[in-house]
């Protein structure tokens, strides 16, 4: 059980990371802090994209690549909704 839960925090906060880099990054506070942490800005986009019964095989294919890799490997593309990626060859 607790395998899962790390696995879980893992994903949100991998996903939060390739969308704070490539999509929108947080606002940073006057404090020097982000608006919000990493893990909780990964599982909301998560929670929006897996709940919906709109899940494209688009972004499911998105998400479960940003799931195996680590997102450095990710790079925007242009796209028409601005979350589209291509694996970088470095």
């Amino acid at each position: 059980m607790v395998a899962l839960l790390v696995i879980g925090f893992c994903w949100a906060h991998k996903t939060g990371e390739w969308k704070h880099k490539m999509i929108k990054p947080l606002r940073v506070k006057n404090h020097g802090r982000l608006e919000k942490n990493l893990f909780r800005y990964g599982l909301d986009h998560l929670t929006d994209q897996l709940m919906t019964g709109a899940l494209d095989a688009l972004e499911a294919s998105r998400l479960l690549v940003l799931f195996l890799c680590p997102p450095d490997w990710l790079e925007p593309t242009e796209s028409t909704n601005g979350y589209g990626f291509s694996i970088v060859d470095s």
